[in-house]
This record gives C-alpha cells, sequence and structure tokens, in this order.
C-alpha cells in the first residue's frame, strides 16, 4: 500500500504504523524512494536526517506504547463488566438491502 500513498493518506505518526519496527521499514522504504514524511502535527520530517530519524523513531515507540495500553485498558473494562455479569459485544448495524455496504 506504500507504493499507492499520497499526500494527506496520514496525519499523525501513531496513525502510520502499528509498531516502531514497521514505521522504521516504512521511513526507509520511503527513503529509498527519495520520499519524505510530513505531519500535520510535527511537519516536515527528514527521515535521512540523524536527529528527525530520532524523534521519529521516539515518537512511534511512544505510538505503540500508547496502543499497548488502551488495548490493556479495554480488556480490563471486558473483564470488569464480565465479572459484573454484563455481556460484552459489538453492535452490528441491520443489513438492508436498501443500504449498499
Amino acid at each position: 500500500m506504500i507504493h499507492f500513498s499520497r499526500n494527506g493518506d496520514v496525519m499523525k505518526v501513531d496513525r502510520l504504523a502499528r509498531n516502531t519496527i514497521n514505521a522504521l521499514q516504512i521511513a526507509d522504504t520511503l527513503s529509498a524512494k527519495s520520499a519524505g514524511l510530513v505531519f500535520h502535527d510535527l511537519g516536515d520530517v527528514d527521515i535521512n536526517s540523524d536527529v528527525s530519524r530520532v524523534i521519529y523513531t521516539t515518537i512511534s515507540a511512544y505510538a505503540e506504547m500508547e496502543r499497548k495500553y488502551i488495548l490493556q485498558r479495554c480488556n480490563e473494562g471486558r473483564e470488569r463488566a464480565k465479572a459484573k455479569g454484563r455481556r460484552f459485544r459489538i453492535a452490528s448495524l441491520p443489513y438492508s438491502v436498501d443500504r449498499c455496504t
């Protein structure tokens, strides 16, 4: 999918990749194609610059950690609800022949 990327596809670093290793692989792929990264919240990130790469790696690591914390809190909430006898289910939209999904 990286081959089809366009301007404005990803606004923030934490939405680019699920983990730090994947974020660095994406940066390497873009760098090999002489492309760069510009993030809405960070501005231009020159992935070939040592300082920018450290910043990019650090933000990617924090995003990975935050994602793990969110998953942990969601699982804890489900367990608490289960212990209280509440059922956890994902609401689904009713199927309709009039609606194209």
